[in-house]
């Protein structure tokens, strides 16, 4: 096999980005997009030229994909996913991998049952700033990892009237709609198993979440903290790493400054990427391991490691508690 086919589930606006990133990768080729709206899903095939399905079932038959992504709202991850991996396709699915632990291990048992190759779709990871960060803590030069900060913060509140405003369909409130990554952020740079998390909460009316704090301790003796902030008067999102021989801090886009045991600093700048080239990286990393037969960059232990600790953040903002994972 030289090139993967692949069949998009989704068309909402980050199916649509989907469908353009595979485009841009050659050794991948878009083979159709599945929606539930007839005539939306052929709109958006005839722009990206290929055929449009309302099922699953049907596209895979006419198109013969090799692998699929699914973008669908949260609490559709699963069953799409089963559909896809039932015809003995690889599959990626976006964050948050779910709409809940359960989910993620339903998923993940499944893929592993039949030999089949899954993603968790945490793209960021791939965002230039992060990807280096994540290579620098790999590469040991930071040596032991003593502490790990992920912050996101954004100017509005939900989306009312859309999914990702309803947590019986996202999974939970701000946490699950996007500070998922954030949270496979902080675990990817601790690289130590989470054993341990606090968290404390602000909600709304409606019972979400827009302000969430949670401490993680890990294995390794790391301590992760993630701070997910709706409504904050700014937008801003940055990680920093803080190691035995060395601390890095990395804005969202842009510059990375890394500080050494003797103080001396060292900053690096990012050239600003057509967005979101990040998603366009995963995908690419994706094709790559299914042409060289390769383990999967984003195995999907890490999408129940992310729901592992959402969920014990989530009791622990009820509870007071601290909850070991």
């Amino acid at each position: 096999m030289n090139t993967v086919r692949i069949l998009v589930v989704g068309t909402g606006k980050w199916g649509i980005n989907h469908c353009k990133s595979i485009r841009e990768i050659p050794t991948a080729e878009l083979v159709g997009i599945v929606g539930r709206s007839p005539d939306k899903t052929s709109v958006i095939g005839a722009e990206m030229g290929v055929k449009a399905f309302t099922s699953i079932p049907e596209a895979i038959k006419v198109t013969r994909p090799n692998a699929a992504t699914i973008v669908l709202r949260h609490n559709m991850h699963l069953q799409a996913a089963v559909e896809v991996m039932k015809q003995g396709l690889d599959v990626y699915v976006e964050k948050s991998f779910g709409a809940s632990l359960k989910d993620a291990e339903a998923m993940t048992e499944m893929a592993r049952e039949r030999g089949i190759k899954l993603m968790a779709g945490f793209s960021q990871r791939y965002i230039s700033t992060y990807f280096e960060l994540g290579r620098l803590v790999k590469s040991g030069r930071l040596g032991r990892i003593r502490y790990v900060f992920a912050k996101r913060q954004t100017l509005h509140g939900f989306a009312e009237g859309h999914w990702s405003g309803d947590p019986s369909l996202a999974g939970g409130g701000a946490v699950a709609v996007w500070g998922t990554h954030d949270v496979d952020l902080a675990m990817h740079f601790a690289n130590s198993r989470p054993r341990l998390v606090y968290a404390q909460m602000e909600f709304d009316e409606r019972g979400r979440e827009t302000q969430s704090h949670i401490s993680v301790k890990h294995d390794s003796g790391a301590i992760s903290e993630i701070g997910i902030e709706y409504l904050a008067f700014g937008a801003d999102c940055f990680a920093w790493v803080l190691g035995e021989k060395g601390r890095v801090d990395a804005e969202r886009e842009g510059k990375l400054t890394i500080r050494d045991e003797s103080s001396k600093t060292q900053t690096e700048v990012f050239p600003q990427r057509p967005r979101p080239y990040f998603l366009t990286d995963a995908l690419k990393a994706f094709v790559n391991c299914l042409l060289n037969d390769t383990a999967t960059p984003i195995p999907a232990e890490d999408g129940i490691r992310v729901w592992k600790v959402v969920s014990a953040a989530y009791e622990s903002a009820r509870t007071g508690n601290s909850i070991k994972i």
